[in-house]
């Protein structure tokens, strides 16, 4: 099976790997489909950050994991810039994604100016 860096898809990103696993996103999404789970993009704004890609690059990685199943995409979350709901949606729309929003709430000792349901907020940066 084809890691998407070996496939060319994206060059920047890397393989999920620790000590006793590497995973191939294309196997996990298979073997997520096999038990009918619904597999969504999450975080494409952190993924563009921490990658540094551009909404081209998350429409390329989105078009590739739609033929191993993806069946949806976060489009609002509290990260997401301004302009990223837009993009995002239209991404989605596209690819007859369902579209998924966040508020990526993990405590008021992580994320303090987060809460619990808060996906309304949109930065702006």
């Amino acid at each position: 099976m084809a890691t998407l860096i070996e496939m060319n898809i994206i060059k920047k990103m890397r393989a999920l790997k620790s000590e006793n696993l590497k995973l191939d996103a294309v196997e996990v999404l298979n073997l997520l489909k096999n038990k009918n789970c619904t597999v969504a993009l999450a975080h494409p704004r952190e993924i563009m950050e921490e990658y540094s890609l551009n909404y081209g690059d998350i429409e390329k990685l989105v078009k590739l994991l739609k033929n191993y199943g993806l069946k949806g995409l976060e489009t609002k979350h509290t990260c997401n810039l301004n302009e990223d709901y837009t993009i995002f949606s239209k991404i989605a729309q596209k690819y007859n994604l369902m579209e998924f929003c966040g508020s990526d709430y993990h405590g008021p000792n992580i994320k303090p100016d987060v809460e619990l349901g808060q996906f309304e907020k949109i930065k702006n940066k």
